[in-house]
């Protein structure tokens, strides 16, 4: 693990968070590395304790367990956007660049002084060697610059590229904190964010978003029976099936388990039906066989309800409105979809 230094040198801390990211036994991702080393500067706590309590629960936890035990504790962290910009370094790269833009700018006015100087010893010289000393002079304050300058734009080309590397640092920690890790569909805190957007947007208009919760009619027999590997591959073909089968504006997310849902703006009743119970026959027409193999599994279905938005309700309201007509399609046979008043 990595020990809290109230000062810290950058390419030594990267190194040492690399090993501690070998030691976790984590995936080499940046933003495990960029989250390390924050915490290595003092900068987020706590990211070590819940790798040892992940640790702790059980010796043989994987690298994913290990890499959602961190995902857990920054999104928990009051301060994520602030980790969500790795860890401050963004910033401190950009005070090295300044920094070195600084120094150029000193050098080259201190220069300026120097020729003006020797320009004046060069007018006021009465003999060929003084002028060979003040061209002399010039030369060796020219080469003197050039190198300087050199090794500071080096430094400016070394900070640009760990820019770059932050940069996309940051937009992978974006897309994990905003992702479900299975099924690559919105997590549910951040669908729940975005319906609350729509329903903002709506500002009051009845019926103006639709909102659909379905999920797999008896996963947990299936996953008992195949394992959690094949289960996963069951929510990833339904989240690939819904993506496929949604609007490009439209909102879907992994709710938990094997519940999903999907918020339609600004669509009609009628066509928000007609979308559903697409949805529903292409999962029920889907085969499910296991990736470079002929092992088929048979097929799944799902079952559905939904419901449309009624101001000024809450969103908790909404989305249980939508839950219970799905509790309603499971009363009904399954493989249903029924449409709450």
């Amino acid at each position: 693990m990595i020990a809290n230094t109230p000062s810290y040198d950058f390419i030594e801390d990267v190194s040492r968070a690399q090993k501690a990211m070998q030691d976790l036994g984590l995936p080499p991702r940046a933003v495990f590395l960029a989250a390390l080393l924050a915490e290595a500067r003092g900068e987020l706590s706590g990211l070590t304790a819940a790798l040892e309590n992940c640790e702790t629960g059980n010796a043989q936890q994987s690298a994913s367990d290990k890499a959602r035990a961190i995902c857990t504790h920054l999104l928990s962290l009051p301060e994520f956007e602030d980790v969500a910009r790795t860890g401050g370094l963004l910033s401190g790269e950009a005070c090295r660049i300044n920094g070195s833009a600084q120094s150029i700018a000193t050098e080259t006015s201190s220069f300026g002084g120097r020729l003006e100087t020797l320009g004046a010893r060069l007018h006021a010289a009465t003999d060929e060697a003084e002028m060979l000393r003040v061209i002399e002079s010039v030369k060796n304050d020219t080469d003197c610059l050039v190198a300087t300058n050199r090794n500071l734009c080096e430094r400016l080309r070394e900070s640009m590229a760990t820019v770059d590397i932050l940069r996309s640092q940051l937009d992978e920690i974006h897309h994990l904190a905003r992702t479900d890790m299975v099924t690559g569909l919105l997590n549910r805190r951040f669908f729940e964010d975005g319906v609350q957007g729509l329903i903002k947007a709506a500002d009051g208009t009845a019926g103006a978003i639709a909102m659909l919760f379905f999920d797999v009619d008896d996963f947990k027999r299936f996953n008992d029976r195949y394992g959690h590997a094949v289960g996963d591959m069951v929510l990833k073909l339904v989240a690939r099936i819904v993506t496929s089968g949604v609007r490009e504006n439209d909102l879907c997310g992994r709710f938990g388990g094997d519940e999903f849902v999907v918020a339609l703006p600004g669509i009609k009743p009628k066509d928000a039906q007609g979308l559903a119970e697409r949805l529903r026959e292409r999962m029920a027409a889907t085969p499910l066989r296991r990736r470079g193999s002929t092992e088929t599994f048979g097929n799944l279905t799902i079952s559905m309800g939904m419901t449309f938005y009624n101001s000024p309700e809450s969103l908790e309201s909404f989305i249980s409105r939508a839950d219970s007509a799905l509790i309603d399609a499971k009363k009904a046979g399954k493989n249903k979809l029924v449409v709450a008043a």
